[in-house]
């Protein structure tokens, strides 16, 4: 941003140029819907993306009643060490943005049941916030990361697995196919029904 280059003016003009041609897009929201009033959140990151620092791209996404209600859209401060990590800082501020919609939603009467079901496409961050304890290989992550374990531990959030093909958070961590693009662009604008999340079994 403080030093733009040929680069970043194109991708601009790019952006310009997709918002012009799509000026009837918007989100959809259903009235009805089974489950409708209950959130369900996916987060994803694209580990080690930026060839010059090295640092992930995050982004997660809230749905609601058929539409999305908050979408993020960051480079990570730091640079992680493994996919997984980089999928577990992720997680974590998805967790932290759950509490916030949660109570929102509360104020308007409208209770969540239940964990918030949180859509991730890594086996290993999901198994990480689950398990007991502090493994070697994962102390060196952030302690404010760690958020994440007490939310699930508190009942708030529970990660759930969900195919990498069809993860729609995946749209905010890099370029990607037009089917694909298409694809997960349809669910945040809630023309496409959200991915199944299946919950991951231990080995």
């Amino acid at each position: 941003m403080c030093n733009p280059g040929i680069i970043h003016w194109e991708a601009a003009k790019r952006v310009l140029r997709y918002l012009r041609g799509k000026p009837s897009d918007g989100i959809t929201y259903t009235r009805g819907l089974p489950g409708g009033n209950q959130l369900q959140v996916y987060a994803d990151s694209d580990w080690a993306s930026d060839r010059d620092s090295r640092r992930s791209t995050g982004g997660h996404c809230a749905i609601l009643n058929g539409g999305s209600v908050s979408e993020s859209c960051k480079k990570h401060m730091g640079v992680a060490h493994s996919s997984a990590e980089a999928e577990f800082i992720e997680a974590c501020k998805a967790a932290l943005q759950v509490v916030w919609l949660r109570r929102i939603l509360a104020a308007f009467g409208h209770h969540q049941k239940g964990p918030t079901p949180l859509g991730e496409d890594n086996r290993a961050c999901i198994l990480m916030s689950e398990a007991s304890g502090q493994k070697d290989r994962v102390k060196h992550i952030d302690l404010r990361v760690w958020s994440l374990k007490e939310k699930v531990a508190e009942g708030v959030v529970r990660l759930h697995a969900v195919a990498t093909n069809y993860m729609p958070a995946d749209i905010f961590t890099k370029a990607l196919p037009q089917p694909a693009f298409e694809r997960h662009r349809a669910v945040l604008q809630g023309l496409a029904r959200p991915p199944p999340m299946l919950p991951v079994v231990p080995l």
